[in-house]
């Protein structure tokens, strides 16, 4: 059996797609030539097991992530919700055509008001879905969708409506031009909607976030953590070409460097009984708690280190053409994500408070 080496070398080719002449991406056709190389070395399915690969281990997927949102915030995000997206379509054997005919995948995991009506040949899905990232680069898209058999809502057994997550080429999705978000513009985070289509049974099956929460509540932080790295490192070059602000900012950057790598070690730490969790895939709420804390912090100190950083860097970093200033635009854009807001720090305090 043919399986991939995900050792030191593949580690190296990887990261090397992000260590080129250019210090980010700034085109459409850039990232789509950059994600077409991440395809060719099945870094979007790393994490998914086949009959031809094993997974690799949990923390090299997230050093993945931490360089590419290092190099590019964009490029960060798109790995974050393709790699869980791919990782997620193993939860059943409901998805094989996902790794025959695609290695990227794009999803909205969230239901809304999207229905999938089970009938005599399959299912019929109509719906409307906000923020699908990376849409108009993925091969299959992942979406969240309310099960009915006929017209009537199928009911779990406490009652409430069932959801499952139904794939779908992404050819057949109405990709609509809604990108006009402040920050992570290459990151093709649209909104989609479909009406009326056919996909067979085994294209819906279970929605992963609800057996495996505690994976991704803990992914974003990494990317979060990468943008951090861009502010410091970018600080760090202004301060080398302004002596006098240089002396000055010493203490704060150093504060700064620390906070982020506390942070990081706090985030790399929750892998591996994430990583056991995952497997098992059972978790009671102090595990999903548990993996907020960090991923929350994570996000908590970037937003702090960035706002340093920004203004550290000194005016330049208000111009368009600065990096500093996509820089601060990404980081605000990405706390905005559910599992990055300090409401999430609020959910585990209360959790800590009872417990």
């Amino acid at each position: 059996m043919n399986r991939i080496d995900y050792g030191d070398d593949w580690k190296a080719g990887v990261l090397g797609l992000f260590d080129g002449p250019d210090t980010e991406l700034r085109t459409h056709d850039a990232m789509a030539a950059l994600l077409r190389e991440l395809r060719k070395r099945k870094v979007f399915s790393m994490l998914a097991e086949t009959r031809e690969r094993s997974p690799a281990p949990l923390a090299l997927a997230a050093e993945v992530v931490e360089a590419g949102a290092r190099f590019d915030g964009s490029l960060g995000w798109l790995l974050v919700t393709g790699i869980c997206t791919t990782f997620s379509l193993r939860v059943a054997e409901a998805f094989p055509e996902a790794f025959s005919s695609g290695e990227y995948a794009a999803s909205v995991f969230r239901a809304g008001t999207a229905t999938a009506h089970r009938d005599a040949e399959g299912y019929r899905i109509s719906g409307k879905w906000r923020f699908c990232t990376g849409a108009s680069f993925a091969d299959w898209i992942a979406v969240g969708v309310n099960l009915y058999e006929g017209d009537k809502p199928v009911l779990s057994s406490s009652g409430k409506p069932k959801t499952a997550m139904a794939i779908l080429p992404q050819k057949e999705v109405r990709i609509l031009d809604t990108a006009e978000t402040i920050g992570l513009g290459l990151s093709e985070t649209r909104d989609i909607a479909l009406e009326n289509a056919r996909v067979p049974p085994s294209w819906v099956g279970t929605n992963p976030f609800s057996l495996y929460r505690p994976f991704f509540v803990l992914w974003t932080g990494f990317a979060a953590l990468g943008i951090a790295r861009a502010a410091l490192d970018g600080w760090k070059a202004s301060l080398a070409r302004n002596a006098g602000r240089r002396e000055r900012a010493a203490t704060e950057f150093a504060r700064a460097e620390a906070a982020w790598r506390a942070a990081r070690a706090y985030a790399y730490g929750a892998i591996p009984w994430v990583e056991e969790a995952t497997a098992r895939a059972r978790f009671d709420e102090r595990e999903v708690r548990d993996a907020a804390l960090p991923t929350a912090n994570a996000a908590v100190t970037a937003k702090n280190i960035v706002h340093a950083a920004f203004y550290g860097a000194g005016s330049s970093s208000v111009f368009v053409a600065n990096r500093m200033a996509r820089i601060s635009n990404d980081a605000l854009t990405m706390l905005h994500h559910i599992s990055l807001g300090e409401d999430v720090l609020e959910h585990a305090g209360k959790g800590l408070l009872e417990s």
